[in-house]
């Protein structure tokens, strides 16, 4: 017997633009000239474990063996999303990663008046003592695979320096320590990133009348370098392949601008375009040779939107995403998940999305009254906190699986079924 194993197929016709990128497709050369075909594939379900000895479809129903286990059907996987309130009163709430098995997040406490860590499973979070991190804000934070830094910033209020950048090592219970400070450049907008094997914080001066200070790090946040960037505001950045390219603006946040680097010593500008009338990248993904940034504009209506690229200079509004608000926007295991609002104001609809190749998109979950700023995931379950409503969510997901009917010895089995 056949058995339908490939979901229905459908087409998307058309003709590529010259050099374009074709992703999961084969070359068909025909009379009438060159096809791209997508190629066929299976979409994982559910998995049992053992040795598969028998598949067929009784009375509609799929029935496998598994070693010496029997089972019926599929029950499908689900998801379920809970908006929880912070764990106690604060007034920022920019980050959170999953670091040595438990989420960690760091908090600006009002009652004490302290920026306090709080680590947890995603359904709560309590305070830990991992090393003195000071500041009014955990500004932003980035993994490799052996140390996590942290940027924290103060506001005149006397916490620490106006910059502060903390390191810990990935493995065993962190143990964080400051390794590098600044009070003349503070990280205000822009995006720590690990990217090439590089460390990079892209900071501006405290005044916002000089320019840039961009930091990096090659031994994984021990020590640092910085060079200079005079006029230039930054904000994200990323590695094309060859070269670090840092994206920000003038100083009044009204001309979109680029440098880059290929030691990030010495900067060279790149002329940007699509990013009109003042859309400023700040923070850079790149998925299957697709850019994807979240971008901030001081003038419009519309102050943050997701724009794409395909070679992180040419920028057009992204597609597919439907979102005029991006907050969040971060690269978890083989997608990039971006989360948002439908509307300005007061932030409702908030959806979590996300893409594998920057064109098609899917839902993940709908975080009712949770605006995503950071994500976070185990591997299976997504934690995200929110800046505007000071709370987080976690969707818990189950996976689809094959209920068990029985047993039986293990062999080979072959299965008919009689017209009755």
């Amino acid at each position: 017997m056949r058995l339908p194993v490939t979901p229905q197929l459908s087409t998307k016709d058309g003709v590529s633009a010259k050099n374009a990128r074709l992703t999961n497709m084969l070359k068909e050369t025909t009379k009438r000239g060159d096809l791209a075909v997508v190629r066929p594939g299976l979409v994982l379900d559910a998995q049992a474990s053992g040795v598969g000895n028998g598949l067929v479809v009784f009375n509609n129903e799929l029935v496998s063996v598994y070693g010496s286990t029997v089972g019926v059907g599929v029950t499908p996987g689900s998801s379920l999303v809970t908006t929880y309130t912070e764990p106690t009163p604060s007034t920022e709430w920019r980050t959170v990663d999953y670091l040595n098995d438990e989420y960690i997040t760091f908090i600006f406490v009002t009652a004490t008046g302290e920026l306090t860590t709080f680590v947890g499973d995603g359904t709560s979070f309590g305070t830990a003592s991992y090393g003195l991190i000071t500041g009014n804000e955990a500004i932003t934070a980035a993994l490799s695979a052996t140390a996590y830094v942290v940027v924290t910033r103060d506001g005149g209020d006397g916490y620490g320096s106006f910059m502060e950048v903390y390191r810990t090592a990935v493995g065993g219970i962190p143990s964080f320590s400051m390794v590098k400070s600044s009070n003349s450049y503070s990280c205000l907008r822009g995006d720590c990133a690990y990217l090439n094997g590089r460390f990079i914080i892209p900071c501006e001066d405290v005044g916002g009348v000089i320019g840039a200070r961009i930091y990096s790090s090659s031994d994984d946040g021990a020590t640092w370098i910085s060079t200079n960037i005079a006029g230039f505001s930054p904000g994200g950045c990323t590695w094309d392949g060859t070269r670090w390219i840092i994206y920000g603006s003038d100083l009044d946040d009204t001309n979109p601008k680029a440098y880059y680097s290929t030691d990030l010593i010495t900067f060279n500008a790149l002329t940007l375009s699509g990013l009109s009338p003042d859309y400023i990248p700040l923070r850079i993904e790149k998925i299957n040779g697709v850019y994807l940034a979240r971008c901030y504009s001081a003038t419009q209506t519309l102050q943050d939107m997701l724009y794409s690229s395909s070679d992180g200079i040419a920028w057009a509004s992204a597609t597919g995403a439907a979102f005029e608000m991006v907050q969040a926007i971060k690269t978890i295991g083989s997608y990039v998940y971006i989360g948002g609002t439908d509307e300005i104001f007061p932030y409702s609809n908030p959806r979590i999305l996300r893409t594998i190749d920057g064109v098609i998109w899917e839902t993940v979950c709908d975080p009712t009254g949770s605006f995503a700023h950071d994500l976070a995931s185990d591997g299976t379950n997504l934690v995200g906190v929110s800046l505007t409503n000071a709370n987080w969510f976690n969707n818990v997901v189950t996976a689809s699986s094959i209920p068990t009917v029985g047993t039986i010895t293990g062999s080979n089995f072959d299965f008919a079924q009689s017209p009755l």
